[in-house]
């Protein structure tokens, strides 16, 4: 799923940044799921969440808002829920899903060129943030996945991969295991 994203990058939709795409890889398609979010969430950090929908986390720097949007229920989705604040406004950060109770958000920007190596679970049950080990490097619209138990499909590991910091690409992996709350170094991107 896709939500979110400048305006300029999607000139013909002109909703832009209130607008979510799902891939179905019945179809090989994208389709734009029957909503449209009353707030611009360019710049947050999203993912599904069971019994919530829609998760987003900041999306400016000052922005320290966790909230839950019903997608897709109506034509124009307002937020549903909101969680407590995070610590620290970010945007361009990473977050994942990693079961029906948490979600976890990484990285991001505080302000322009301020760069963090952060990492916060929320915990939708007891709605409080947990700060996890920090990331080895800094970084900003970064992409991140969740690697889980093949037998049972409990969470294991964050892989976090690419993204930016001072205008470079970076090509750096790094790999969190929960268990032991730590990081190592992945495969660089080639």
């Amino acid at each position: 799923m896709i939500c979110g994203g400048d305006d300029e990058f999607k000139p013909a939709d002109p909703s832009g940044s209130k607008t979510c795409y799902a891939y179905s890889f019945r179809n090989d398609t994208w389709n734009l799921l029957n909503a449209s979010l009353k707030e611009d969430i360019h710049y947050a950090g999203y993912s599904l969440l069971p019994h919530y929908g829609l998760v987003t986390t900041g999306n400016q720097p000052t922005n320290t808002v966790a909230q839950a949007y019903r997608l897709p229920q109506s034509a124009a989705a307002t937020a549903s829920h909101h969680f407590a604040a995070m610590t620290q406004g970010k945007n361009g950060a990473c977050q994942v899903t990693l079961d029906d109770e948490r979600i976890v958000t990484m990285g991001g920007a505080v302000s322009i060129h301020d760069y963090t190596k952060q990492m916060l679970e929320l915990n939708v049950r007891t709605n409080v943030w947990k700060s996890k080990a920090e990331m080895p490097s800094e970084r900003q619209h970064h992409g991140c996945g969740v690697i889980r138990d093949p037998e049972d499909g409990s969470p294991r590991s964050i892989v976090v991969a690419g993204g930016y910091r001072d205008g470079q690409l970076l090509k750096t992996v790094e790999i969190y295991d929960l268990a032991t709350d730590t990081w190592r170094p992945g495969k660089e991107i080639q």
